[in-house]
């Protein structure tokens, strides 16, 4: 069963991040469900690669549409990425140096800061970049 269910509720209304959240929740999902593997080891360190380096990917885009457009609040909201990436940096280097399982805390916490993010800060200027005719 997936952690994370793809909702209307998600939506930000812009197709392409919407499409990019869809992969997130996607590796979410993997790393969640490989926590029922026998030996997870392998899928958990390439999916927690894929994850931190499609967030960086993710939110590249997303900053490159604030600057484009002229979003205000671009810095408060890159300052939340910034804090994202160093964590999930933090996470991935204390799973690869065995100092750390996936438990379903860490899962929780992705999940949590996902759809927070989502629902929250993304939602905040979906509206602003819908205006400006992102797409």
């Amino acid at each position: 069963m997936p952690l994370i269910t793809w909702s209307k509720d998600l939506s930000v209304g812009i197709e392409s991040i919407d499409q990019q959240h869809k992969e997130l929740i996607s590796i979410i999902n993997t790393l969640n469900d490989a926590m029922s593997l026998e030996d997870p080891r392998d899928i958990f360190r390439k999916s927690f690669t894929d994850l931190t380096q499609y967030t960086k990917k993710h939110f590249a885009y997303e900053e490159e549409l604030f600057e484009k457009y002229g979003y205000q609040e671009n810095i408060e909201h890159k300052r939340q990425h910034d804090e994202l990436i160093v964590q999930l940096n933090e996470l991935k280097d204390k799973f690869d140096h065995y100092q750390m399982d996936m438990t379903e805390q860490v899962m929780q916490f992705l999940k949590d800061w996902l759809t927070y993010h989502i629902q929250k800060s993304d939602k905040d200027y979906s509206q602003f970049l819908i205006s400006c005719g992102a797409k």
